[in-house]
């Protein structure tokens, strides 16, 4: 019947294997299988194969295109990290399960299309892809959906992740009712975020989100730069909301404020001076 499965740590070091025969009977390749095989430079996987153990192309750093079963089910964490030259991948619509890690020190990746049938996917491990330029989704995938290359669940209420390589202003629907700063970590392009009239819960102000009501701070894109000044009414500022930020000098907040969520200001190089209310009670660590 021939090799079903291919071993742990098979060829794991192979670091001539420069290239790789995977026959149509194998179903499934083991934990680190492939790891380290740095002189492969693409592979092309049977659609025998349902499963892919994790690590098994960990440190894979030459190959540049990855070719996926079309019956292939669930992928396990890490498999693809440290891939420090894919380009981009295209997930099959038979993959239901794609583990955390899978795409962690994959910088030069530009591209991912998720399948129809995908259900569990982290959603950060788009943030450690700082070439990320576009994520798209099936229009048959019932849980995923993406606008402008841009990770949404599929009612679009929840904002999940946004391509790092993506810069300039964004804008989000209007129906986005939850996201993160997680969500916008890795954008050190973005200079603004626009919030699609008639939303019910969030507003846009020179670029930062607000909650509707204008209560709480919720969202400063990485790339603002020079002074950044919140808007009167404002009582929350949300935890690591100018985090990491290279290009923000100063920060004016207004009298009203009450509390600053942790690390609010962490790694801010080029912040000179911070205008702190009388009404401030706690500023988080």
């Amino acid at each position: 019947t021939g090799v079903t499965r291919i071993a742990a740590y098979a060829f794991c070091g192979c670091t001539a294997l420069a290239q790789v025969y995977v026959p149509d009977t194998v179903q499934e390749i083991g934990s680190s299988a492939f790891r380290d095989c740095s002189s492969l430079t693409s592979i092309t996987l049977p659609d025998s194969l349902t499963a892919i153990d994790g690590y098994a192309f960990y440190e894979c750093i030459n190959v540049t295109e990855i070719t996926l079963s079309q019956s292939l089910k669930t992928i396990s964490g890490e498999v693809f990290r440290e891939c420090v030259s894919l380009k981009g991948i295209v997930f099959p619509d038979s993959l239901t399960s794609i583990s955390g890690g899978s795409f962690t020190g994959c910088e030069s990746i530009t591209y991912v299309h998720l399948g129809a049938g995908l259900t569990s996917l982290t959603v950060t491990d788009f943030n450690s892809c700082p070439g990320l330029e576009r994520i798209t989704v099936s229009e048959e995938n019932k849980k995923y959906s993406s606008v402008d290359g841009i990770l949404y669940n599929k009612e679009k209420t929840a904002l999940y992740a946004v391509p790092a390589a993506i810069s300039g202003e964004i804008t989000i629907p209007s129906t986005v009712e939850e996201f993160s700063y997680k969500a916008i970590s890795s954008c050190f392009g973005i200079t603004a975020i626009h919030v699609e009239e008639g939303s019910e819960y969030f507003r846009s102000v020179d670029g930062l989100v607000y909650t509707s009501a204008g209560k709480r701070l919720v969202a400063c894109p990485r790339g603002k730069q020079g002074r950044v000044t919140v808007e009167e009414g404002v009582e929350v500022i949300e935890s690591y909301m100018f985090y990491q930020s290279p290009a923000i000098t100063s920060v004016s907040l207004p009298e009203g404020l009450i509390s600053i969520g942790d690390h609010a200001f962490f790694m801010c190089k080029a912040l000179e001076s911070v205008e702190l209310p009388s009404t401030l009670e706690s500023i988080e660590g």
